[in-house]
């Protein structure tokens, strides 16, 4: 299908539920974003894979980064915060802890 198929496909029904049967409306818009060759290809698999494609952000939001956009204009693309698109694009980075909440995996008094 190709990433630049793949990042629309997801972009457009990630989390939606499809039915990829005959002449399904879902089918039609499926086909006008990947095509009519990938689209029979998913059909077939469709028994195998989730009903609900997923949102995949984290893998959207390092695929939109390769392709030059910057961390504001992703997280417009996919409805979350800059923060979140850097936590995306950086796991290992230390996670703030707000300062009023406890540590739950902390060390017992």
């Amino acid at each position: 299908m190709g990433e630049e198929r793949i990042v629309d496909f997801l972009l457009k029904f990630g989390g939606a539920e499809l039915y990829l049967q005959t002449e399904s409306a879902d089918r039609a818009d499926v086909v006008a974003v990947i095509g009519p060759a990938a689209t029979a290809r998913l059909a077939a698999a469709a028994r195998a894979l989730p009903r609900r494609v997923p949102t995949a952000k984290n893998y959207l939001a390092r695929r939109l980064c390769a392709s030059g956009l910057t961390k504001r204009q992703i997280a417009r693309k996919l409805h979350v915060s800059d923060v979140t698109v850097r936590r995306y694009l950086d796991p290992d980075a230390p996670r703030r802890q707000p300062p009023r909440q406890p540590d739950l995996f902390g060390e017992q008094d």
